[in-house]
């Protein structure tokens, strides 16, 4: 009994112990980040700016930068164009996924169940990497949109993921994946509704490589719009499993040293119980 506990002792101590190291090492190395993928043809991908924006705060700072003064005191429609544009410098295309330094937990989790692995929260996304699908990079324009003041909803397209900001009295369309703004022959920006029913400026928008989104827009049955509460995802999964990222963050820290501790213990504590109660008896 005594070696059986000794050995696993040991194993969690050496278990923890590794998880530890990869856990500090994701998050406060460059090993931490998550895979990129070079920018596409047509994106405006500035690794610069990826250099200078690791974070929201700062993200947002360079959007205030650019305005100037504080971006709430601009026009709404200025306000998402600077913010749009930002969006669009800052990422290229490509899945943020969780590796085994950023998120162990995630990243083993992610292998059973593929969503479990997508990143999900906007720090992360910023401070680990520079690539994200559309659901990422549309939330993140959605939180950048509230932060200024403006009221957005993100919008499932069932297959495509993009965000609407609201003023003007109507919702308007921002696709920071494609790098599209919705705007018609007239200079005015659409909302995915209004585009889905205008054939002729839909398909001039998504032309090329990005045609297949064009029929997502406009297949309006499956459309999901949420905008309440304030920065909610457009499907409830998505939420659930925000949530759970935000638990497993902590979790990445905290198992790896409980683990530490009762390995400890079974090594030497146990022992020095064992020795104090044999005392006492006698």
């Amino acid at each position: 009994m005594n070696n059986l506990r000794y050995t696993l002792g040991v194993s969690l101590t050496g278990l923890g112990l590794i998880l530890s190291i990869i856990s500090f090492i994701g998050e406060f190395t460059q090993i931490g980040v998550y895979k990129n993928t070079p920018p596409r043809p047509w994106e405006s991908f500035n690794e610069e700016l990826f250099q200078r924006t690791k974070d929201f705060e700062s993200f947002f700072n360079e959007a205030e930068k650019r305005a100037g003064r504080n971006i709430g005191e601009l026009n709404p429609n200025d306000n998402m164009d600077i913010l749009f544009n930002i969006m669009i410098e800052r990422f290229t295309h490509g899945e943020a996924r969780h590796t085994l330094f950023t998120n162990w937990i995630l990243w083993i989790l992610g292998k059973i169940y593929p969503s479990f692995g997508h990143i999900w929260d906007c720090e992360i996304l910023l401070s680990k990497g520079w690539s994200l699908l559309c659901d990422q990079s549309s939330y993140l324009l959605l939180k950048m949109a509230i932060k200024s003041g403006i009221s957005a909803r993100h919008v499932g397209l069932y297959g495509h993921v993009v965000m609407e900001a609201w003023y003007d009295n109507d919702w308007h369309l921002y696709d920071p994946d494609m790098e599209v703004i919705a705007i018609n022959d007239a200079g005015r920006v659409m909302g995915v509704e209004e585009l889905s029913r205008d054939k002729d400026i839909l398909l001039k928008l998504y032309s090329g490589p990005k045609g297949s989104v064009a029929e997502l827009i406009a297949t309006r049955e499956n459309n999901t719009f949420v905008s309440y509460p304030p920065g909610s995802r457009f499907e409830w999964k998505s939420e659930a499993l925000s949530r759970i990222e935000q638990v497993m963050e902590a979790l990445k820290l905290i198992i790896p040293l409980m683990m530490l501790a009762f390995g400890l213990f079974l090594i030497f504590g146990y022992r020095i119980f064992s020795h104090r109660s044999r005392s006492n008896s006698i």
